[in-house]
This record gives C-alpha cells, structure tokens and sequence, in this order.
C-alpha cells in the first residue's frame, strides 16, 4: 500500500505545467532508476515488506511518463553534488543512475556558481558552511491555477 503523500505528490506531478526540484542527498525520485530507487528504500526503510516495497518501487518509476505526454511539463532540477556522489546500492547501480540522469529530459540541471548546463550541480560546501536542507527536498509544481510548494524529507513529511 502506498502512502497517502506518495499519491499526492504523483497527482502534482500530473496536473504541472512545469516544476523544480531541489535534492540534496539523492537523485529526485521522478528520474531514479529502478534498482537505485531499490537500493534507497532497502536502506532508509527496512522494515517494509517486499509487496509494499514493489509498489513503491513502481510508483516511483512510473511518475516519469509524464514526460512522454505530448506536451510534457517544463522540468528543473538542482541537484547537490553530495546526492551524486553518495552510493546507493553498487557501483554499477550509481553508474546506471548516473548514465540514466545525464539522458533524462530534464536538460537545465543548475550551478550556483554557473550558467545552466547540462551535468552541473552545486558544490560541495565548505566545512564552515551548512546546508539548511541537508535531509530533505523541495519541490515546487506549477498547475494552470496555482502553484504548490512540497517540503519532502522531513520531520512529519513522506518522502516520495
């Protein structure tokens, strides 16, 4: 069964014109690869049982074909450099998902530092610097008739 949160936020995604997303630890979930998502749910969720896991599996993987519609949603993503290189399952699992992110549709992957292009992402911080949202996510749906801002990761949240 799947988690209330988890519906909601494949019911944004659906009805977006276009939306961002902000990762600081992980690949966003709309373009994680099957085994990579496995990988995270297996580690940050161990006590679920193998149907539930299969269909969160799904779901996540499913949400990308939004972007096979004939007028797909606009699509940013900045993406941490610590989600790419922290190691979810196997090397060649973080290969594939690597592999797969450079591919994806999603072509205006953002610098803090530099002009939009394509395999950028923020740098590391310095050790004296922190990052507010070193746990979680945001993301920001933008519909015909509103926009809708998501917090993701923490406290009280479900993690999509």
């Amino acid at each position: 069964m799947l988690p209330p949160g988890l519906l909601d936020l494949s019911e944004l995604e659906h009805r977006a014109v276009s939306f961002r997303a902000v990762e600081m630890l992980a690949v966003p979930g709309i373009f994680q690869t099957e085994e990579y998502a496995r990988a995270i749910f297996v580690s940050g969720s161990p006590g679920v049982i193998d149907e539930d896991l299969d269909a969160r599996i799904e779901h996540r993987v499913t949400r990308r074909r939004i972007f096979d519609r004939n007028s797909p949603p606009g699509c940013e993503a900045i993406v941490h450099e610590a989600a790419l290189r922290v190691r979810y399952g196997s090397r060649k699992i973080v290969r594939a998902q690597l592999e797969s992110l450079l591919e994806s549709r999603c072509t205006r992957p953002r610098c803090s530092s530099a002009p939009p292009l394509p395999g950028r992402a923020p740098p590391q911080p310095g050790a004296r610097h922190t990052a507010p949202m070193l746990t979680g996510s945001l993301r920001l749906h933008r519909n015909p008739d509103r926009a809708v801002v998501g917090l993701h990761g923490f406290p009280g949240s479900e993690r999509a």
